[in-house]
Parts: structure tokens; sequence; C-alpha cells
């Protein structure tokens, strides 16, 4: 019941996820205007020195009296700032063996009353980020620092969101796996959304204010990088169901050696994973490059479903954010920041859906497929097991030592249904049915094996009390036909322990079974013509 809610609901909660986000983008856009001014400001001069670093000159005469603030951002640099020459401002601590970098920061450096100049000197961390393009801005700090959240709230939401769609997955994976066996590629696409999701996060302008250790979040954005890949190329693997045994485990392989070669010259300190990030690009790309191959391989084979058209539209959309990305990011022109979360997000919730419905059509077939097996193997009149459910029973018995054979008949079913009509018939044998499967069904398989025969292999015969048995179902027959408005159940009984020098196989064992309640049936029969002779 739960399942077919989702499956219903789905597409109204995907629309309702589209519209809160344009609701948040309004919201947003409504804060930025709400949260005063954040002016762009140019250096008076800019010094270039050898070793890369530039130091900028600003005339500050009203910066002071103002109580403004000069706001930037740096990536991977060392900053000092000075006020007429005496420090006022430095972000210089590294990380040691977790990087040398600073990390990516936003600086807010307060400009003291009654200063002049101010000069700001950045040093880079790497060569490759020498003479990056540096912006300035000029404000209050508080109004500035709500700015710069608001202008990255949309970007930081939509990464959340990934976030959270990624661990949906991931439990609704957890809950329905429980119910059948629907593979794990719904799992590796959920693992594969939380890590990117988190990521994105990380790097946005609002967890960069919020979360003041930059080292240690610029550590966890490379380590998020070099994980991406593995669930990725598993989920592809599975969701196309290409049969790759081999592939893929060297592509974990080459991953997993990445990861360890990148750590061990990080934690050596002969390169910080900044330095090596264009290997990490590459096992992205890699992974891209697998998932194409899937698809050019099921083209090639002709098998063209639903899965590889739908796997092809998010290959498309993950490839162009994902390329676009890295091009911008060694251009140095930045990152495609709201764009390519919001591909990203439009990948997920496409492939999220489909593997989510997947799913539950697994499981739809599997309900169905143990309702017929339920119907192949029990009696649909008494819901004992049938003599489908015998045959396969007796056909795969190793060793019938120590088991007991036990055999019902039903006395005058046939006048039963003469007399009274079959639903009165039906209603005997349903009752009859349940007077024996309580007694005996503690002990063994209880079976409907003909019209009014049943049975009972009790797999333990020494823990079965069988006399106790059979004087229980005479008292349960009794309590019955006490109500005058029930038809009277009689049930002829038998039974037969293996004995290995009588038989020659449990079938043996029943015949034997069957001539005890044979002699049952006829004193039963006797009993009952006494009883209506002195009527």
């Amino acid at each position: 019941m739960l399942i077919r809610r989702i499956k219903r609901w789905m597409p109204y909660l995907v629309i309702a996820a589209g519209l809160a986000l344009i609701l948040l983008a309004y919201a947003a856009n409504f804060k930025i205007t709400e949260f005063g001014s954040m002016d762009e400001t140019s250096p008076d001069t800019t010094t270039r020195q050898a070793d890369g670093s530039e130091i900028f000159s600003f005339a500050a005469e009203d910066y002071g009296v103002m109580q403004k603030n000069i706001v930037f951002f740096t990536n991977h640099q060392l900053v000092w700032a000075y006020a007429d020459g005496k420090p006022i401002y430095e972000n210089t601590r590294t990380g040691g063996i977790w990087g040398r970098t600073t990390g990516s920061h936003w600086n807010f450096v307060a400009v003291p009353y009654g200063t002049k100049e101010i000069k700001i000197k950045l040093t880079p961390v790497y060569q490759n980020v020498r003479y990056q393009d540096c912006t300035f801005y000029t404000g209050k700090e508080q109004e500035a620092f709500y700015k710069i959240f608001a202008q990255s709230v949309i970007t930081f939401f939509v990464s959340a969101l990934i976030v959270i769609l990624g661990f949906g997955m991931i439990v609704y994976w957890c809950i329905v796996h429980r119910k059948a066996e629907i593979g794990n590629s719904l799992l590796h696409l959920g693992m594969f959304s939380a890590i990117f999701g988190v990521w994105s996060a990380n790097e946005t302008d609002a967890m960069m204010l919020i979360v003041r250790d930059r080292i240690a979040a610029s550590f966890m954005a490379y380590i998020l990088l070099m994980l991406m890949g593995i669930p990725f190329v598993l989920f592809v693997r599975e969701f196309l169901n290409i049969g790759d045994r081999k592939l893929w485990k060297v592509l974990f392989a080459i991953n997993t050696c990445e990861m360890v070669f990148v750590l061990g010259l990080q934690f050596f300190g002969i390169a910080d994973m900044k330095e090596t990030l264009w290997l990490t690009h590459m096992m992205l790309c890699i992974a891209l490059f697998y998932m194409i191959g899937c698809l050019l391989y099921k083209a090639f084979r002709h098998q063209i479903d639903r899965h590889a058209k739908i796997s092809t539209v998010g290959m498309i959309l993950l490839s162009t954010a994902t390329v676009t990305d890295i091009v911008l990011y060694y251009r140095h022109i930045g990152d495609a920041d709201l764009f390519g979360r919001f591909v990203f997000l439009a990948f997920v919730l496409m492939l999220g859906y489909e593997a989510a419905f997947y799913a539950v059509d697994t499981i739809e077939k599997g309900r169905k497929a143990k309702v017929y097996e339920e119907l192949a193997i029990h009696d649909v009149l008494t819901g004992l097991y049938n003599r489908n459910a015998y045959m396969e029973d007796m056909s795969q018995m190793k060793s019938a030592r120590g088991k007991m054979f036990v055999s019902f008949d039903l006395n005058n079913l046939k006048e039963c249904n003469d007399g009274h009509g079959h639903v009165e018939g039906d209603t005997y044998l349903r009752n009859a049915a349940r007077i024996i499967e309580k007694i005996f069904d503690p002990y063994g398989k209880v079976y409907r094996i003909g019209g009014d025969e049943f049975c009972c292999i009790v797999e333990h015969a020494a823990r079965c009390p069988i006399l106790f048995c059979i004087e229980g179902m005479r008292t349960e027959e009794e309590k019955y036909n006490s109500d005058p408005e029930h038809y009277p159940i009689h049930i002829a009984c038998g039974y037969a322990q293996f004995d290995p020098e009588r038989d020659e196989s449990f079938e043996g064992t029943r015949n034997r079974s069957d001539v005890s309640m044979y002699e049952n049936k006829s004193n039963i029969k006797q009993k009952m013509h006494i009883e209506d002779s002195r009527r």
C-alpha cells in the first residue's frame, strides 16, 4: 500500500520541488535588495612581485570615517593587510599535512578610523594561482556578509536539495530492499548524489561564510571529488544492466590507487591535492566515458530500452555540466555555479525517478510472483499446503529417519454435500482443516492431498505426543459438534512412524498410516451407525 501511494504521488512531489525552487529564487532575490549596499572598488595602485605576490594600495580616508570594510575573496592565497604601515589583518594559517593552503576565504578587513592608506598583500600558495583576478568591495561588515550570503543562497539550497535527494534515495533503497531483490542502482545513485551535493554546498559562498575552518573544508572537497567516481560507475553498471564483470573492477582499482597516490603525496609533503587535482578530474572524465561506452554498447547490441534512453539524456546533461565546470576551472574563470547545480539536479531527478519506479515495479512483480507461488503450493479453500507442495516435499526428503506420517479422512463429506449443498460441504472442509491444523501444525506441515484427505508429516516423531494430539483433536470435534446448527464433523485418523526394518521408504510409512486411518474410519462409522439405531 505504501509503495503504491509513493508511486502515485511521486510526479506531484517532483512538481512541488520545482515550484519550491521558484519560490526560493524569489525569496532570495527579495533578500538581496533588502540588505543595503556593497560597492565594488578598485585599488589605486597594484604592484606585482617576482614570487607571485601582489600588493594593492587604497586611499582610505573615507573608509575609516564611514566605518567600512574592504571585502574580497581569496583562493589559496596568504593575506596581509596594513593600515598606514601597521598590520591590521592576516590570513596565513595553513594546514600542515592537511594542506599548505589557507583554503578559500571571504576576507573582511575593517578600516580603522583615521586611516589614510590601506595596503593588502596577497601571496599565492601554489604557482597555478598566481596573479588571480581579485575583486574588492567596500561596505559595512554585516551588510556585506548578508549580501554575499543572499547571492549564493539559491546555489546553496539547490546543493542541499541534491543532498536530501541523495540520502532520500539511500533510505528509500533500505526500505524497499527488505521487500524485494531490487538491485543496488538506487543506492549507488543516492551515494553519488549525496557526495556531489555535499561537495557542491561546500563550494558555495554561503558555506564559506558559515564554516570558518576552510583548511578542513578544502581537504574535504578534494576527498569528495575523488570519491564521486566509484558510486557513479557502480550505478551506471547496474542501471544499464550491461553485464560488465571486469571493467568496473579495473576502474575501481585505478580510482583507489589514484586516491592512495594523491593522499601519499599530500601527507609526505610532496604535492598538495590542489596540485594533483588534474588526476581527479581525469578519473571523473573516465567515469563519464564509461557511461558513454555502456550506452554505445547497448546501441550496438540493439538494446535501447527505456533505461538507455533516459540515461542518454542524463549523460548529455551531466557531461555538459562537468565539462563546462572543468574548462572554466582551468581557464580560471570560475565554475559553472548555479547552472551546473541545476543541470545536476535535473540529472538526479530524472535518473532517480526512473530507478525508484523500477524498484517499485520490481517489488510489484515480486509480490505477484509470491502470490502465484503461494497459490501453487496452498489449497485455496482451506489455506493448507496442497498436493503440489506435498509431492515436492516428498521428493526432496533426504532421510525419513525419525519422521512420522499422520493420515486424516473426513467421514460423511459426500452426505453433507448431497444433503446440504456444496456451500455447507465447503464449510465442513474448512472447519475440519482448522481443527487438524490447530492440533498438528506445531509438529509438522499439514497438507490437503485430496477431496477429503489430509495428512501431516511430523519431522521429529519423538517430540510429538501423538495420542495426546488425537485426544485434543477429538475434544475440538466435540466442541464444534455441540452447536446444533453445525453439521457434525468426524475425522478419521491414523499414524505410523518410519521403521527402517519395515519401510523401504517414507511411502511405506504412509501406507501403514493409511491402514491405521481406515481402521479408525471403520470404527467411527460403526459407532455412528449404533448411535443412529438408538435414536
